[in-house]
């Protein structure tokens, strides 16, 4: 039980942070004539459901975590380091 709540909680909160994260990067680094914000948010729900599925298909909570954590700190670099931040 302690286990699948959480990996619940990982797959909502953290995959939801993520998503948000890769699409701000995208949004940075991929900058579309027309709109890049609304280019990048149509990203953010395949993202979100494909890491609700891995966090469900990984077998060790460990595991799980540490990638989220590494996936998350590459994502908050870009956006943090990223082309046109401060300018």
């Amino acid at each position: 039980m302690a286990e699948t709540l959480g990996r619940v909680v990982a797959a909502t909160f953290g995959g939801y942070g993520i998503a948000a994260l890769i699409v701000m990067g995208a949004a940075l680094l991929f900058p579309a004539q027309a709109d890049p914000i609304a280019a990048a948010m149509l990203l953010a729900a395949p993202i979100w459901v494909g890491l609700w599925i891995w966090t469900f298909s990984t077998r060790r909570p460990l595991r799980l975590w540490a990638w989220l954590a590494a996936l998350a700190a590459l994502s908050a670099a870009i956006v943090h380091f990223g082309p046109g931040v401060g300018s």
